[in-house]
């Protein structure tokens, strides 16, 4: 399990291939299709590989996952907590 300050919170924009790429890697291995959303971010970790990842279309969020082997860590709560503050700001 990896600790909260070897990764990044970052926003994902899908014009940027290789951030796009690692997303749509995690959201595979987790048995997902990546969606087109108005807004996604991503832990990543030290590599830059993506371990948890969501998003939100209009007020629905979307694309939840975390890597198997990061399960447990409190990372999915760290991307709901963004992504509700986000929207609720908006």
């Amino acid at each position: 399990m990896s600790n909260y300050s070897d990764v990044e919170l970052r926003e994902v924009n899908p014009r940027f291939k290789l951030s796009m790429s690692s997303v749509e890697k995690l959201l595979s291995d987790c048995g997902l299709k990546y969606e087109k959303l108005d807004y996604m971010v991503a832990l990543f970790d030290s590599d830059n590989n993506a371990i948890a990842c969501g998003g939100y279309d209009k007020t629905t969020i979307k694309c939840l996952a975390v890597s198997e082997k990061e399960r447990g860590s409190g990372y999915l709560n760290t991307i709901i907590s963004h992504l509700l503050q986000r929207l609720l700001s908006e």
